[in-house]
């Protein structure tokens, strides 16, 4: 999309600019459907692509988009998402479809428009999952990491991150990491019979 690459490349060179810095950090979970287009657009771009366990992202997001339904104010939330560009929730749900399958896209808005959020979104789930297993192992800008092992690990798993975007740091400064992060434990029993938990696992399997 080239209204995209000049939009957004204009886009960061003006909060260089403002900021007076010569790095950019972007969270975006729509980004992950513009992944080849970003390794275009930028030399060596570093993104760091974070997964997390199927049913702790699906119950987190399926509680978020019943609570905005539940809300007096959801038209006006849902219209504010959509204006800062947060389209993963309520009426302007937007799937993410890094694949460019037109199946899934029909399966996952017919599950949204009968009210299945749960299903919708483990759908989306699988999608982006198995996009990151068959297209962005072994590349070398892709750092691929587990939220529940930066949770529980911080401290390794941020020096992981400082080494793979090359930004320096001292000793010192990891001092404060132990001594403001708390583990959580995350640990899962999970059902390894369901696919998404193969695909789960496998994820697990990447080494960066």
């Amino acid at each position: 999309d080239h209204n995209f690459e000049i939009t957004y490349k204009n886009f960061i060179k003006k909060i260089l600019i403002l900021r007076r810095s010569n790095r950019y950090l972007a969270k975006n979970n729509n980004l992950i459907s513009r992944i080849e287009e970003l390794e275009k657009l930028f030399v060596n771009p570093k993104i760091i692509v974070i997964y997390r366990d199927p049913i702790k992202t699906v119950e987190s997001l399926t509680k978020v988009n019943q609570k905005i339904y539940e809300s007096n104010d959801k038209k006006k939330i849902f219209k504010y998402l959509k204006y800062i560009g947060h389209n993963e929730f309520g009426l302007y749900k937007n799937f993410q479809n890094p694949n460019k399958n037109n199946v899934y896209i029909e399966n996952a808005r017919l599950l949204w428009n009968n009210n299945k959020y749960y299903d919708a979104y483990m759908l989306e789930w699988i999608q982006i999952s198995e996009y990151i297993l068959n297209n962005l192992i072994n590349n070398k800008n892709i750092f691929i990491l587990n939220y529940d092992d930066l949770i529980n690990n911080f401290k390794n798993k941020f020096v992981d991150i400082l080494n793979f975007t090359e930004v320096n740091h001292e000793k010192n400064d990891l001092y404060l990491l132990e001594k403001n992060v708390k583990s959580k434990n995350t640990d899962k029993i999970y059902n390894s019979f369901n696919y998404e938990y193969k695909i789960y696992s496998k994820l697990n399997d990447i080494k960066n």
